[in-house]
């Protein structure tokens, strides 16, 4: 009962929340700051966000992402603690709502991007407010859970051997896809 209470209070928060940006399609040449958001514990997700640095940084694009651990033991993954460009938020910096407390990340939620992935495929109530709070010009998301806050989404491409799309296949799509994209 008590969780049906508070994603309900939940869903009433993000119905609230303001709508503070300015939808615009940036291509990638175009961009010059990107924010990203994941969950640790997906897997797979190291090597996505690492794919997903490495072109950044090859563009010269500024970036920074937040990576949240909702386990109990807090363990995530180690290469993330120690990236300089990763906030971690953990169940800790939650308040009994799920709406995070954390400096780094209020100071991230005020930040203008130009591209802002979700790069979650389930929707986290912390990453979805934090995704919805955000001044971002263009939102791209890899989930149906999220398509209502996205500009662009992602889909899992058909697929016959029955395998399902990993998160370097998604950002690896929308890379492709924001370097075809011609802004202003």
């Amino acid at each position: 009962m008590t969780c049906f209470i508070i994603k309900a209070i939940q869903r009433i928060i993000l119905h609230k929340l303001p709508v503070i940006r300015k939808r615009e399609y940036v291509s990638l040449d175009k961009a010059g700051s990107v924010g990203f958001v994941f969950n640790v514990n997906q897997a797979g997700i190291y090597e996505a966000i690492h794919l997903l640095e490495k072109e950044l940084q090859k563009r010269k694009i500024d970036f920074q992402g937040v990576a949240i651990d909702l386990s109990e033991q807090q363990s995530g993954n180690p290469e993330f603690q120690s990236d300089p460009y990763i906030i971690n938020l953990y169940k800790t910096d939650l308040d009994w709502k799920g709406i995070p407390h954390h400096d780094l990340v209020d100071k991230f939620m005020n930040k203008h991007f130009d591209i802002f992935f979700d790069i979650t495929t389930d929707r986290i109530f912390p990453l979805y407010y934090i995704l919805k709070k955000s001044d971002s010009s263009l939102i791209i998301c890899f989930s149906d859970d999220t398509e209502e806050a996205s500009d662009i989404l992602i889909r899992e491409a058909d697929n016959t051997k029955g395998n399902s799309t990993t998160h370097r296949q998604y950002i690896e799509k929308a890379l492709e896809y924001l370097t075809t994209i011609k802004s202003n």
